[in-house]
């Protein structure tokens, strides 16, 4: 039963995967989502590091990645991963958006909270940094659709704890990939 509700908090875990991981594909170069406006403090509210392309390339492309694995479940006549979603497309839109602009909001407030605790774009705030988008994610889409919420995640809750594990190794392992690649200023 466990390993089964594992498998079901990662397929639905995708859009808040992906819209952490995405905006750094889209948001190089891009206009700065606080317009280079600084604080009372003298630092940036966010930084040059979040942008408008990055934002919105991250949000639909991570809508669309996990509905393109949806179809593919479907085409595999596996439609059981498309009920996870809710009964109606309508559904679906709906939970992919919350959980994926969740993400982006809750990394665009760890930004801003990073600026006023006086870190660095790319200076570590260990755990802060891992579990940002998780929790923006769960939060945004909780408020939203909490019935959904809570049977898609809280009646898995030792699945979700597992989910925050996996989640921590991926996020490792994909912020050095970028930082090797030269996408991302810190391998954290």
């Amino acid at each position: 039963m466990f390993f089964a509700n594992a498998l079901v908090i990662l397929w639905l875990s995708q859009p808040l995967v992906y819209a952490n991981m995405l905006p750094v594909a889209f948001g190089r170069g891009g206009k700065p989502i606080d317009f280079g406006l600084v604080a009372p403090d003298g630092r940036p509210l966010l930084g040059p590091g979040k942008t408008w392309p990055g934002l919105f390339g991250g949000l639909f492309f991570a809508v669309m990645l996990t509905f393109g694995l949806v179809v593919v479940a479907i085409a595999f006549e596996r439609h059981e991963l498309y009920d996870l979603w809710g009964l109606s497309f309508t559904a679906f839109i709906v939970h992919a958006t919350t959980l994926a602009a969740g993400a982006l909001l809750g990394d665009l407030l760890k930004s801003y909270l990073k600026r006023r605790r006086g870190l660095e774009r790319g200076q570590a705030w260990p755990i802060i940094d891992q579990f940002d988008a998780v929790i923006g994610g769960f939060a945004l889409t909780a408020m939203v659709d909490w019935p959904w919420f809570r049977e898609a995640f809280i009646t898995r809750w030792s699945a979700v704890l597992f989910m925050f594990l996996v989640y921590y190794v991926v996020h490792r392992c994909v912020s050095f990939i970028g930082y090797r690649l030269g996408l991302k200023s810190a391998p954290h």
